[in-house]
């Protein structure tokens, strides 16, 4: 995001044009991903959603058509700023009648963001629903709930890390308040991964 501006009653995001391939094409293309091929995707997300909410903002609309693959170098680059929520104050977080628009896409927002309540783990839920849907091939809106509204996916998932299972359903955990609070804690799940044994 370059800038923004308003003028004759419109708002204008300008936003850096990326060359490169859509998250949603590559994954189009590829059914099953490997264990390091979805850590690589989230040590690669995870750091931006980290700065984002850093700067006091909820993305609220990731999801694989908006993330691009730069081609100059392969990185993965978040876009589309346009639903980006900045975060209320405490006094607000505190009351429970705070609403906003709703935003987001089906299978990647969780309840709270479809209540118009987005916390920043909000993000991290779409981030964990893009991993199953890499360790699946199934879309994440396709997938239905155990009777505690939590996803079932794990049985569509071939020969993944356990560890790094555990570390997805973290991430996409019903209850906000159960889910890893912060990208950085995930990042640093991740980090220990490798030296557990499946």
């Amino acid at each position: 995001l370059l800038a923004y501006f308003e003028e004759e009653g419109e708002f204008y995001l300008v936003q850096e044009f990326i060359a490169g391939e859509l998250l949603s094409d590559e994954m189009a293309s590829t059914y099953f991903y490997s264990d390091l091929d979805i850590i690589a995707f989230l040590k690669a997300m995870l750091p931006i959603v980290a700065f984002v909410h850093e700067h006091h903002a909820i993305h609220r609309d990731i999801k694989p058509d908006n993330i691009i693959r730069r081609r100059a170098d392969g990185q993965l680059i978040l876009i589309d700023f346009g639903s980006t929520k900045r975060s209320v104050t405490s006094q607000e977080e505190n009351n429970p009648e705070r609403r906003t628009v709703c935003v987001g896409t089906q299978g990647y927002s969780p309840w709270e963001q479809n209540q118009g309540q987005p916390q920043f783990n909000s993000d991290l839920y779409a981030l964990g629903a893009i991993a199953i849907e890499m360790a699946t091939g199934r879309l994440a809106s396709s997938l239905e709930c155990d009777d505690n509204m939590e996803l079932v996916w794990r049985g569509f998932a071939h020969d993944l890390n356990p560890w790094l299972a555990a570390v997805i359903d973290g991430m996409v955990r019903h209850n906000y308040k159960e889910r890893y609070q912060t990208a950085r804690e995930v990042l640093q799940e991740l980090d220990e991964i490798s030296g557990r044994e499946p």
